[in-house]
């Protein structure tokens, strides 16, 4: 492999890694893949597609450019051991950010983020909580095991130097200015980064197939695509199309915090002290 990453955003997933990503693709001197999340380091059968499907992500006039960055951002691979183990196995020297977000916050934000694809399965959720039970459901695992950021630092740790690893509380990217003065430090290199708009909107589908539509690959949509304008007019349509089929997400987030509190007031800890010495 004749080139290498220089760093990757590993997560955590709803701490920011959208606004990250928008920032850090219109940033000079730093070379991003095209998309975000698509599961190379994480995914056995896209793993075994090869470096070369994995650069292939990227703009190969930039590849060919020594003097930029190249980099990642991705929500979920701290949460894999077998994602960071290849992560360093593809350069020792690979610079590694984890962002961190208020527990709790984070763990409402991942809830209403499911609650998008199912209301009635975090209804559920919510009262085995309640019950004291849904302890090793998908959604615990999701929600409030996810929000344990000292259990993903301490993995960290484990598979890369400590100095190769910036754990950057999530606030930092509201503060721009602040932002680019430690991912300068972190990275040895300049970086000039512009907060974006916010990407993640709190809402649900009204109908989960037009959504599927919108969002997604589909045959109807490849027969349109010749039909319809590109560019910042196609991105403005398509934003539209989503905004008309959503809805708000309904759940109790007074009840919701309550019952997930108890599980993370360590953790809660923890995220303040970082978050003091950043």
């Amino acid at each position: 492999m004749s080139k290498k990453l220089n760093f990757i955003v590993v997560g955590g997933a709803k701490c920011g890694t959208t606004s990250l990503h928008a920032m850090l693709s219109q940033a000079t001197g730093i070379s991003l893949p095209l998309a975000k999340d698509f599961h190379f380091f994480d995914d056995d059968e896209n793993y075994s597609l090869g470096w070369q499907w994995y650069w292939d992500k990227f703009d190969h006039a930039e590849l060919n450019n020594s003097k930029l960055l190249l980099g990642e951002v991705a929500a979920n691979y701290v949460y894999s051991t077998k994602a960071l183990e290849r992560i360093k196995a593809s350069s020792s020297d690979v610079k590694v950010i984890y962002i961190i977000r208020h527990p709790l916050e984070r763990a409402i934000s991942e809830l209403h983020h499911q609650a998008r694809s199912s209301q009635s399965e975090v209804e559920m959720f919510l009262e085995q909580l309640k019950n004291g039970n849904g302890h090793d459901s998908v959604l615990f695992e999701k929600i409030i095991r996810r929000s344990m950021h000292s259990k993903w630092v301490d993995s960290l740790y484990t598979v890369f130097d400590k100095e190769n690893v910036l754990v950057l509380p999530m606030n930092t990217l509201n503060n721009v200015e602040q932002l680019n003065v430690s991912l300068s430090i972190f990275l040895n290199h300049e970086v000039s980064l512009v907060k974006p708009e916010n990407k993640n909107t709190r809402s649900v589908s009204r109908v989960r197939w037009f959504d599927t539509i919108i969002k997604g690959d589909s045959k109807i949509k490849r027969c349109l695509r010749p039909f319809i304008p590109g560019g910042e007019i196609k991105r403005k349509v398509r934003k539209l199309l989503v905004k008309l089929n959503s809805q708000p997400v309904k759940t109790n987030d007074l009840e919701a915090e309550n019952l997930i509190h108890p599980y993370l007031k360590t953790e809660i800890e923890f995220y303040e002290t970082i978050k003091k010495n950043a």
